[in-house]
């Protein structure tokens, strides 16, 4: 699945900044969690993390279960 996410990426990048502004996520209150780490996402989507690694406290763990 994780593959297959990896095949998609190019294709859903260049939508991640306008999903973090779409106040679709904002008309439920559950959304909230899911649009904060939205909109986090074009910052991390610009890092190289060969460079600069992600950090845990960087990745909401109830969002994206470990691997």
């Amino acid at each position: 699945m994780r593959a297959a996410l990896t095949n998609r990426y190019a294709t859903v990048r260049p939508f991640l900044a306008l999903l973090g502004e779409s106040k679709a996520l904002d008309a439920a209150s559950a959304g909230k969690r899911v649009l904060a780490g939205v909109r986090g996402l074009p910052a991390l989507a610009r890092r190289k993390v060969g460079v600069k690694p992600l950090l845990p406290r960087e990745v909401d763990d109830k969002l994206v279960p470990p691997a």
